[in-house]
C-alpha cells in the first residue's frame, strides 16, 4: 500500500514539474530573443539632416553673380520675391529685418575692398516687395581695383539673362532718331520677361560696347 501511494504521488508530481521545466524554458526564451532592428533605410531617414545654407561669406563674385542669376531665372512675379525663394534658389540665409517681414536680404564681404548686398524694396511701408537690388559695394576710397567683382561682366550676365528668356531693351542708338547722345552711361540696361525687369548697372558707367564692363548692381522689378 505504500508503494502504491508512493508512486501514486509521484505521478502526481510529474505534470508540476513538467509545467514548471516547460514555463522557465519560456521565459528563458523570451529573454534572449532578439529585438527587431531598424532597416538600413529607416537608420538613414532618422539620421538625415536638412541641408545647411551655404556660408556667404566664403563666395566670390562669380560664384554669388551665378547664384543671382539663378534666383533672377526663378522669378515671375511679386510671390517669387520672398525670402524663402531668395534662400531656395542661392542657398544663402536670408536676414529679416522687420516684423512685417517686409525687409529683409543678405550681405557679404568679397575683399577688403568690395562686397555685396541683396536687400527688399517696396514702394510703401509695410507693402509686400517688389523689388530685389543686388550691389556690390566699395569699401575703399578714392580708386580700387574692380578685378574682384569683374569675374564675371556684362556680356556674361547678358548671356544668362537672354537664356533665361529675358529680352534686351534697346538702347538709344545717338544716329539722329533720338534727341540725346546714345549710351550716355546713366540709364542701366534693361532685360524683359512677362512681369520681370531686370536693370543692370554698370562700374563707371563703361559702354559695353567699347571694352569690358563690370557690373555695379542689378535691379529686379515685378509688375503686379
Amino acid at each position: 500500500m505504500r508503494a502504491t501511494a508512493a508512486t501514486a504521488a509521484g505521478a502526481g508530481l510529474l505534470p508540476a514539474l513538467f509545467c514548471t521545466l516547460m514555463f522557465c524554458a519560456l521565459i528563458a526564451s523570451c529573454a534572449t530573443t532578439p529585438q527587431p532592428q531598424a532597416s538600413a533605410k529607416e537608420n538613414a531617414a532618422m539620421t538625415t539632416q536638412s541641408p545647411t545654407l551655404a556660408d556667404s561669406a566664403r563666395l566670390d563674385a562669380e560664384q554669388i553673380g551665378k547664384r543671382v542669376l539663378k534666383l533672377i531665372d526663378s522669378i515671375h512675379g511679386a510671390q517669387d520675391l520672398s525670402p524663402e525663394n531668395i534662400e531656395k534658389q542661392t542657398g544663402i540665409k536670408v536676414e529679416i529685418h522687420s516684423e512685417d517681414r517686409t525687409e529683409y536680404g543678405f550681405g557679404g564681404a568679397l575683399t577688403n575692398a568690395w562686397s555685396y548686398s541683396l536687400t527688399s524694396v517696396s514702394y510703401r511701408q509695410g507693402e509686400k516687395p517688389t523689388r530685389l537690388d543686388f550691389r556690390f559695394l566699395s569699401q575703399a576710397q578714392g580708386a580700387v581695383d574692380i578685378a574682384p567683382i569683374c569675374s564675371m561682366d556684362f556680356k556674361d550676365y547678358s548671356q544668362a539673362l537672354t537664356s533665361a528668356g529675358f529680352q534686351a531693351q534697346t538702347l538709344p542708338s545717338g544716329d539722329g532718331s533720338d534727341p540725346g547722345f546714345g549710351y550716355r552711361g546713366a540709364e542701366p540696361w534693361s532685360f524683359v520677361r512677362g512681369k520681370v525687369e531686370v536693370a543692370v548697372y554698370i562700374h563707371g558707367n563703361q559702354d559695353p560696347e567699347q571694352g569690358r564692363a563690370c557690373i555695379s548692381s542689378l535691379a529686379i522689378s515685378t509688375q503686379a
